[in-house]
């Protein structure tokens, strides 16, 4: 066991004293001290800690960026999508050669306009309008001259068109007008306005002008009206401007 001379106090303290540790033959106690160089594991642990670290942000960061790239992938295609739904939509209801809304779309329209009307008790009027003699314009000067007259007259109504009307191609030469808030005088003289403009026109087409005119017939809505009976009383208006001469307004009260 060594000499209690050369004992640690603390074992000195611990175990007994000089003259014998209070030990018998045969026990045996001892201190050992270490010295361990743990700066140095720190350090190196420490690096390895900020390495995965960047390691790791680096990972995160390219999933991040992946993930953003396709949320902006799909968030483009879904725009586009929308925007193709609104196309499509908007090509249902319009006519393609002149434009205008086509006889589907003015009537989904034109039915709000008669509930409104009769909900609020105020006047609207349709104008029926047709292209007078429009077989010989094709027979005579072909149809891409009718196609030319279509255009031009579209484009006449659209010039004259209040934000509150309705303008449609309602088939063939056939044109309809809705004018909410105007009575049957009201839309007698827009449809005149109307006519007079188209009687002036004079359409090149090849080797040729064209003069157009065009009849018109007003009804306006009543009571007991629905959106077909108000239609119709204006295209019999029509067929009476027609019968009696054309190039004429005529309203069917």
């Amino acid at each position: 066991h060594g000499n209690p001379q050369d004992a640690p106090a603390q074992m000195i303290q611990q175990y007994g004293n000089q003259s014998g540790f209070n030990e018998t033959a045969g026990n045996i106690r001892a201190l050992v001290s270490m010295h361990l160089p743990l700066k140095t594991y720190f350090e190196q642990a420490n690096a390895s800690f900020i390495n995965i670290a960047i390691l790791l942000l680096l990972i995160f960061s390219a999933l991040f960026g992946i993930i953003l790239y396709f949320l902006n992938t799909i968030e483009k295609k879904n725009r586009k999508i929308t925007h193709q739904n609104k196309e499509l939509a908007k090509l249902s209801i319009t006519d393609a050669l002149t434009g205008l809304m086509n006889r589907h779309g003015f009537r989904e329209q034109f039915s709000k306009l008669v509930d409104i009307a009769k909900r609020h008790n105020e006047p609207l009027s349709v104008i029926m309008m047709d292209i007078d003699y429009f077989k010989e314009i094709n027979d005579q000067c072909g149809h891409a001259a009718g196609d030319l007259v279509l255009e031009t007259i579209s484009k006449l109504l659209t010039k004259y068109q209040r934000t509150s009307d309705l303008v449609c191609r309602w088939g063939g030469e056939e044109f309809l007008i809705a004018q909410a808030k105007n009575d049957a005088t009201e839309a007698a003289i827009n449809a005149e306005r109307i006519r007079v403009e188209i009687e002036k026109l004079t359409i090149p087409a090849e080797q040729r002008e064209i003069k157009v005119t065009a009849s018109f017939g007003i009804a306006t809505l009543e009571n007991s009206d629905r959106m077909e009976s108000l239609i119709n009383r204006a295209d019999t208006a029509l067929y009476d401007a027609k019968e009696n001469g054309r190039n004429r307004v005529n309203t069917r009260l």
